[in-house]
């Protein structure tokens, strides 16, 4: 498995995953309310590929087409490539996505955050996705760590996200891969809608 920046070419396979993902989870205690056109939006996914803010995960015969290794460790990005969209062929299976940028959340800022870091210091994931069919592989661990050496190599110091409290395995799962969680705060989930959410870091 590899982890890398999503280019243009894969983004009908990324909105496929995350209406899979969407699917999968509607409707049963882990429902995160995403809807497509509301959250996540094409339009977004668009801008957030051009500024190769969106990681994907890419299976070992996918990967073995992006010119690196298929067991290449996680945390490779797209620095370690010349022109990695150049061959990118427009089917690959893309295992996970999440957008890694600096977007903080409203009430971020109202948060007793461990790591005293600048807005620009702060890196923050959104949107990771695993496919559901994908799930138990280890995934989402491979997907952070890439996520946290990115951000640290665009010179951030703190790694945040928010995650809602109904998600019991993703909690557990960010805070075995080192990040802080500073609890449950009302956050603003879009369109009018609130909901109970834990603040987790990772100091970078």
């Amino acid at each position: 498995m590899v982890v890398i920046p999503a280019c243009v070419s894969d983004l009908s396979a990324v909105e496929t995953l995350y209406h899979a993902a969407i699917a999968a989870m509607q409707n049963t205690p882990l429902d995160i309310w995403w809807k497509w056109g509301l959250h996540p939006t094409r339009e977004g996914l668009v801008r957030e590929t051009a500024a190769g803010n969106v990681l994907i995960a890419l299976g070992e015969n996918d990967a073995d087409v992006t010119g690196m290794p298929a067991a290449h460790a996680a945390g490779a990005n797209a620095s370690q490539q010349e022109n990695p969209c150049n061959d990118a062929p427009a089917d690959r299976t893309i295992l996970g996505a999440l957008v890694l940028n600096n977007v903080q959340g409203a009430e971020y800022p109202l948060a007793p955050w461990p790591v005293a870091a600048a807005p620009e210091e702060v890196a923050v994931i959104h949107l990771l996705c695993v496919s559901p069919t994908a799930r138990g592989r280890g995934v989402a661990k491979q997907m952070l760590a890439a996520a946290a050496q990115t951000a640290r190599e665009r010179g951030a110091r703190a790694l945040r996200l928010d995650v809602f409290s109904n998600n019991a395995p993703a909690v557990a799962l960010y805070r075995t891969c080192g990040f802080v969680d500073l609890g449950e705060f009302d956050l603003t989930v879009g369109g009018g809608l609130r909901h109970a959410s834990h603040l987790m870091e990772l100091a970078l």
